[in-house]
């Protein structure tokens, strides 16, 4: 595959992520730590960056869970996935964080 090929399906999968956060409330300022595993776990492995926005306010099976804890169970999935934190930024209703695999 060539490298602007790759470029291309690192595009439209990220597309892909994009969309299915946005399904599943990954997008707003409220969400649930299922759906952000579930975001991780559509990345496909020859991806070697990700971008996840975080809401503000986030469920674990249905109740409230604070931001550490909820970024503590997402970070141990990416971390066994090989990415690794590569910056983060204020967004409005949360937060955008970078992972890149080394």
């Amino acid at each position: 595959m060539e490298k602007s090929d790759l470029r291309k399906l690192a595009a439209l999968t990220l597309v892909g992520i994009m969309m299915t956060a946005l399904l599943s409330g990954c997008l707003r300022s409220t969400g649930s730590v299922e759906a952000l595993l579930g975001a991780v776990n559509s990345v496909p492995p020859n991806q070697t960056m990700v971008e996840l926005f975080v809401p503000d306010h986030l469920t674990l099976r249905g109740k409230e869970v604070s931001h550490d804890i909820a970024m503590a169970v997402i970070a141990d999935k990416l971390l066994a996935r090989g990415f690794f934190p590569a910056g983060s930024e204020q967004r409005s209703g949360g937060r955008l964080y970078r992972y890149q695999k080394k």
